[in-house]
């Protein structure tokens, strides 16, 4: 009698068990189909979206200052200018100049795909990456700052951890969870990095 009462209690768990679940997908799926909930992909398309959004509200005379800003910065801290011009010929000077110029022109319509594109090819593809001279994607940056985060009660690293965590650099790259930093912590665990 005990063993039909203890099969009984355990088939009644099973079924509700089996009840909470359905209940659970049912109502997850309908929060998914009435927008209230973003798939992995909904986020990231909204996140890009709001960083063009910002981008395109950003003047040209904003955008201009701003690389000016990365120019003068570059030149008094990149030791690798002139190792680009004995090695490959290449005077960043000039490119930097002749972008200068495109990005000056009000006849191209800029959004961020458009100046994100013209920086790569007019600027940091031509430098051979020397000295990781590159642009930093969002899902890079998600990398660094997530070594950023977890280095940040070392001395020695907190300017990273203010580089990453500051409100330009938080601003440009979007919106960031704690999920978007352990889904980076997974994927370097995975793969070794």
């Amino acid at each position: 009698m005990y063993e039909d009462i203890r099969k009984s209690n355990k088939k009644i768990i099973v079924i509700l068990l089996l009840v909470f679940i359905s209940v659970s997908v049912i109502l997850f799926s309908r929060f998914v189909d009435e927008g209230i909930l973003e798939t992995f992909e909904q986020r990231e398309e909204r996140i890009a979206l709001e960083r063009n959004q910002f981008f395109i509200s950003l003047t040209r005379e904003q955008i201009l200052e701003d690389f000016d800003y990365m120019m003068d910065v570059l030149e008094e801290n990149y030791p690798f200018f002139d190792l680009i011009w004995r090695v490959y010929g290449v005077d960043m000077f000039e490119y930097a100049s002749d972008l200068r110029i495109e990005l000056a022109d009000e006849t191209i319509e800029l959004d961020l795909d458009v100046f994100l594109q013209m920086m790569e090819d007019g600027f940091f593809e031509p430098s051979n990456f020397k000295g990781h001279l590159q642009m930093i994607d969002r899902e890079y940056y998600l990398s660094r700052l997530s070594d950023a985060l977890r280095m940040s009660d070392y001395p020695w690293l907190k300017f990273s951890y203010d580089i990453f965590t500051s409100y330009p650099a938080v601003n440009f790259y979007g919106e960031i969870d704690e999920n978007d930093i352990n889904s980076v912590r997974l994927r370097k665990n995975r793969c070794g990095c």
